[in-house]
């Protein structure tokens, strides 16, 4: 473990929630498009110090990154990006363990949810950091296991540049009216939901962060249209009950 660069990094990133987050009404106002929308967006959420000292983090993490490039089962949807999966998060940064159960960050996730929220048990999900960096790396059509998702923006292209947050709200239910899998062959379905304007995009800023219902909403990151840009993300994954013991099937493959 880096443990001294993890501690001095750690003295560097004193992190406060901005004074947005801090406020009833907006506070209000997130937990309603949640609930509604499942879906939040938190822009600005880190800045200046916080958001340099993640992005230094995770390029000292970076170099224990896996390569990946496969189509995956169940979903046949492709997977070209690099990945740093929580086992190793957990074992080389002292700094992102912390930042996964700081207690300004955990209290605003519960007041948008509006209940409490519970670490994931997974060794590999509750923490994934994932890198696009070349032409057409995309992270394709799939479900979390962990129902709730907070996405930190590192690093971020511009809306044209692709890397874009594409999802369809309600998956399952959606699945169980038409007879479907809904963790079989998407793509048929996809297309008709494109077709349908069911699949909403949004684009996100370095600094930038949402909330996500991953379980219900069907999602992918759009691909890279160009080089020289780069998506570099958080994952931080959450229970919304207690002592959830599960072990995800796809997620060892990303990360594995």
């Amino acid at each position: 473990m880096r443990a001294d660069l993890s501690t001095t990094l750690g003295k560097q990133m004193e992190f406060c929630l901005p004074e947005a987050y801090r406020q009833q009404l907006a506070l209000d106002n997130l937990r309603l498009s949640l609930a509604v929308n499942r879906y939040v967006k938190l822009p600005g959420l880190f800045s200046g110090d916080p958001l340099t000292a993640l992005r230094t983090e995770l390029h000292a993490v970076e170099r224990l990154a896996k390569a990946r490039d496969f189509v995956m089962p169940g979903y046949q949807t492709p997977r070209f990006m690099t990945t740093v999966g929580g086992q190793v998060i957990k074992r080389e940064s002292a700094m992102l363990r912390a930042l996964y159960g700081h207690p300004d960050l955990r209290e605003l996730i519960i007041r948008v949810v509006g209940k409490s929220v519970y670490d994931c048990l997974d060794v590999n999900e509750w923490m994934i950091a994932t890198i696009l960096n070349a032409p057409g790396n995309t992270h394709g059509w799939h479900l979390d296991d962990p129902p709730l998702a907070m996405v930190i923006f590192l690093d971020s292209p511009d809306a044209a540049d692709g890397g874009l947050v594409e999802f369809i709200r309600d998956w399952p239910r959606l699945c169980n009216e038409i007879g479907a899998d809904p963790q079989g062959d998407v793509n048929a379905i996809v297309k008709q939901c494109r077709a349908a304007g069911l699949i909403e995009q949004k684009h996100h800023s370095a600094g930038d962060a949402y909330l996500f219902r991953a379980d219900e909403c069907l999602h992918r990151v759009t691909p890279l249209r160009r080089g020289g840009v780069r998506r570099a993300i958080l994952n931080l994954t959450f229970e919304l009950n207690p002592n959830v013991n599960r072990r995800g099937l796809t997620v060892g493959l990303l990360v594995e």
